[in-house]
């Protein structure tokens, strides 16, 4: 596999696996539907974005099929003949990571969460979608063709910001289009995590990683955790927070456990860290909570 040079600019070193040159050495952009395809493995220096006019590549039967948009990060492992042989009409844009950078300085991240997702997890768009992608490719194609100035990466950078905002919509209706896959999706997420948590209780164990759950799901972590958040509104911190909660509370609900018992069961540095946790999240200590249960129970008998 061929690496990129330390002083070789990856978005030339890109582009040459499609016998393109950029006409600016922070983005390249290209239409491959006649180009000779290189197939030399590279690992990217620069985030690639593959926009796709196909119908054979959906993955769920509720998706939509005029196109697709694929996203590699750098530093991957990229073969252009493999990854892009079952595509046919295709635009491609190689981005340089500090245009990125600039790009993507409103987030907490060094660039949109769905660079990070699987090419199985790509995004599959609507006739009306698509025209918007294609205008958005156009506008930064009109800008590269523009001579360079102290506009130039501004306004690529700009134009970048509102193309990852459109992708960002579409993957969130993309969502909600499969919600009935997203749920059962998201319950096989709990089934997992139960069963972590409770295999662990015995040992005190840490409770389990993003990574963990979504390998087992055969999903990307930064997919899952987007899934999570349309789904449920919570990040993956407070979603995980929320199951050993509810773990917890089944806990207390048996006199033999108290509050020592289950934080150290359920993995907690401390027991007043997670009497604090659980107050937040329930508004009552895990004692209060206890005894209230059981009080309630005995009122039954």
């Amino acid at each position: 596999m061929k690496a990129n040079t330390t002083n070789e600019n990856p978005v030339y070193a890109c582009m040459s696996l499609f016998g393109r040159k950029p006409l600016h050495p922070m983005m390249g952009l290209a239409r491959l539907d006649e180009t000779k395809i290189s197939t030399e493995q590279i690992s990217l220096g620069c985030y690639l974005t593959v926009f796709t006019q196909n119908t054979n590549t959906c993955n769920h039967t509720c998706d939509y099929s005029e196109a697709t948009l694929i996203f590699l990060p750098p530093n991957g492992c990229f073969s252009p003949a493999f990854c892009l042989s079952q595509y046919g009409s295709r635009y491609l844009a190689a981005i340089h990571p500090e245009l990125m950078h600039r790009a993507a300085s409103g987030l907490k991240r060094q660039h949109p969460s769905f660079f990070d997702y699987h090419t199985d997890e790509a995004l599959h768009l609507s006739l009306r979608e698509s025209d918007q992608i294609r205008t958005l490719f156009n506008l930064m194609d009109h800008e590269l063709r523009h001579s360079v100035d102290n506009c130039t990466e501004t306004i690529l950078s700009h134009h970048l910001q509102l193309f990852f905002d459109y992708v960002g919509r579409y993957y969130e209706r993309q969502f909600i289009t499969r919600e009935y896959q997203n749920q059962i999706l998201l319950q096989e997420t709990e089934k997992l995590i139960d069963a972590s948590i409770r295999s662990g209780l015995s040992k005190g164990r840490n409770t389990p990683t993003v990574a963990q759950i979504a390998g087992k799901l055969d999903h990307s972590p930064a997919y899952l955790c987007d899934l999570i958040k349309s789904e449920t509104g919570k990040d993956w911190k407070d979603y995980l927070s929320q199951k050993r909660l509810d773990i917890a509370r089944s806990l207390l609900c048996q006199p033999e456990y108290s509050a020592a018992t289950v934080a150290h069961l359920l993995g907690y540095a401390d027991c007043q860290l997670f009497c604090r946790m659980f107050k937040q999240l329930t508004g009552n200590t895990p004692a209060e909570y206890n005894s209230l249960h059981l009080h309630t129970s005995s009122s039954y008998n």
